[in-house]
């Protein structure tokens, strides 16, 4: 049955879907989802209290032949994870990192010369566990937890993920988040004196991955 949701703090479009049992494609390009379509642009970048239509279930029918063993194939959704590592504004290059979810590893590689790292995870995952470097150092990370781009609250967070804000993530652009943005600015050599410009939050989405 068709209906509304009102997203949820780490909700995304995909693991939504999943575990509504839909296609995402299906559900982005509904017509009731329009203006959240207009509005978002990145169907996995929501913001709590954003509201998504839900369509109907379609079932596909398929024929086959009586008194047969058929074999039929579900593909098991991934989506892309990107996240760039820094430690005070200097890239993590060239490290070793290992991700666990649900307890299961599940992919492992180097950080490239940026001290980016990129892999496919479920699309149903939450939450994982990824350990860096030669020490195996631990990090706790939250899958969908990243804000829009054009909201105070997803730039704390993405500061927040590089290591340049150390405050809550309130969605008020206070001094702290000025003294962050200020710091990022620096970093990658952008003018802006800790205003947040459109060249200041391209650069942030490019240098976080999202």
């Amino acid at each position: 049955m068709s209906k509304t949701i009102k997203i949820k703090r780490g909700d995304c479009l995909v693991n939504i879907c999943h575990r509504e049992r839909l296609q995402w494609e299906a559900v982005w390009n509904d017509p009731q989802n329009s203006s959240l379509k207009e509005k978002r642009k990145n169907p996995n970048i929501l913001k709590e209290g954003d509201e998504l239509y839900i369509p109907d279930r379609v079932y596909k029918e398929e024929s086959a032949q009586t008194e047969k063993q058929h074999v039929y194939q579900v593909p098991t959704e991934t989506v892309k994870f990107t996240l760039t590592l820094l430690d005070l504004g200097k890239p993590l290059a060239n490290q070793d990192w290992t991700l666990n979810v649900d307890g299961s590893e599940i992919a492992k590689g180097k950080t490239d010369e940026k001290g980016t790292l990129e892999t496919r995870i479920p699309a149903s995952a939450r939450k994982g566990l990824l350990a860096v470097g030669e020490k195996k150092t631990e990090y706790l990370v939250r899958f969908g937890y990243v804000d829009p781009i054009d909201e105070i609250s997803g730039i704390q967070s993405r500061l927040k993920n590089l290591g340049f804000y150390n405050g809550q993530v309130d969605d008020i652009n206070g001094p702290l988040t000025t003294a962050a943005i200020a710091e990022f600015q620096r970093m990658v050599e952008i003018t802006g004196e800790g205003k947040l410009t459109d060249e200041t939050k391209q650069k942030l989405v490019e240098v976080h991955g999202s």
